[in-house]
């Protein structure tokens, strides 16, 4: 490759325009909402606090029913059908990466009694996101040269 050709590519490179592309793409906003999903189906929001220590424990019949679909009874999870879990969405506003989730249950509000915030990532996923922001860009970037 010629040096005025590397020269032109790297002036015509644009790193915010890599990152926008990196936070835009499908694969990274799947990542962050499977993140996100695992936290709560270990009982945690997005602070790493127990959401049982938020709300409280379910109920016995709820227990009961969760029993016998095969859930965990041992954590408040928020999983039922596994709507709440399916209706995340991952948005770009900006800079920002925005997730939303739809934690109504017919007309009770979850997130009255359990806080609302369990949309979002804890530290050690907001970690492992950003190494995977950090390496999308450098892959990307190498694909350019």
């Amino acid at each position: 490759m010629k040096l005025f050709t590397l020269s032109e590519r790297i002036q015509k490179l644009s790193l915010n325009g890599v990152l926008l592309n990196v936070l835009k793409d499908r694969k990274f906003k799947e990542l962050l909402i499977s993140m996100n999903r695992t936290q709560l189906f270990k009982g945690e929001n997005k602070e790493g606090k127990s959401l049982k220590s938020i709300g409280g424990d379910y109920s016995p019949v709820t227990k009961k029913i969760k029993s016998r679909k095969g859930l965990p009874t041992d954590r408040v999870t928020l999983f039922d059908t596994g709507k709440m879990y399916k209706s995340a969405k991952v948005r770009l506003t900006g800079k920002t990466v925005e997730m939303t989730l739809d934690s109504k249950k017919g007309s009770y509000e979850l997130q009255d009694r359990w806080g609302d915030k369990i949309a979002g990532l804890n530290e050690e996923n907001k970690r492992k996101a950003e190494e995977y922001i950090l390496n999308e860009v450098l892959q990307r970037i190498i694909e350019v040269f």
